[in-house]
């Protein structure tokens, strides 16, 4: 066994000075891929990884570009805390512009991951907005944004005044629902209103009234269906206390 092999396996625990040694280039990010997936998250080793990456992508370089991204995906996928810096993620942001149109499933599904979960500066979410119709990938991350934003809600709400989306209708109501909730129950489904509410970015609380206020009203499945996946009583037992009060 080498010095390297011990090196290499000691910079998954501790990674300060060792990967400075070992991750240098594309290239070595390609040869060392295995090892680099197990790094821990970290916001600096995010950004030095990414930055490498996106270097590449700039001077033009040829280098295994999915095998090295699928390293940055394997260490940012599904960890949020604590987020990472605005450098950090503008780094993640310009690679994820390089690749989402490029006609490459893998690719685009690869540095879509990247972003999922990330709040944006407000040129990136106007990028987003702009090229929301060339790509589903635009659309999943309008949707599924992580927090309240008004461009985003005044976004959805033109395509929602044009008819646009119909197949993620409920998705597309959720950012703006807490504007428009009332309004909304006038002319929409309860089954379209109360997945709204679930895809919300609301606190938790203010979709239990939601629910209530709908529970009163209404006695339907995707109602309990959608208390049972936030695990809120509340509504269900106004279900019963509304339109089940005679049955024994």
């Amino acid at each position: 066994m080498y010095r390297s092999d011990v090196e290499l396996q000691l910079m998954i625990l501790e990674p300060h000075g060792l990967l400075d040694k070992y991750c240098v280039s594309t290239r070595d990010i390609y040869v060392n891929r295995y090892i680099l997936r197990e790094l821990p998250y970290k916001g600096w080793i995010v950004e030095k990884i990414a930055g490498i990456i996106m270097s590449s992508i700039r001077e033009k370089e040829r280098f295994q570009q999915l095998p090295c991204l699928k390293v940055l995906r394997s260490i940012v996928k599904d960890n949020y805390s604590p987020p990472l810096s605005v450098k950090t993620v503008s780094l993640l942001f310009q690679i994820y512009q390089h690749y989402i149109f490029c006609g490459k499933t893998d690719y685009e599904w690869c540095v879509s991951s990247l972003l999922r979960g990330r709040n944006l500066n407000q040129e990136e979410v106007e990028w987003l907005i702009d090229n929301w119709d060339k790509s589903e990938h635009l659309v999943n991350r309008l949707l599924r944004y992580p927090s309240y934003s008004f461009q985003i809600s005044e976004w959805a709400r033109q395509r929602y005044l044009n008819s646009e989306l119909l197949e993620r209708k409920s998705e597309v109501m959720a950012c703006f629902i807490k504007d428009e909730f009332l309004e909304l129950c006038k002319k929409e489904s309860v089954e379209s209103i109360v997945w709204a509410i679930y895809y919300a970015n609301l606190a938790i609380q203010q979709k239990e009234q939601m629910l209530d206020y709908i529970a009163k009203l209404y006695d339907e499945p995707e109602l309990i269906k959608v208390c049972l996946r936030l695990e809120l009583a509340k509504p269900l037992k106004t279900i019963l206390k509304s339109h089940h009060a005679q049955q024994v």
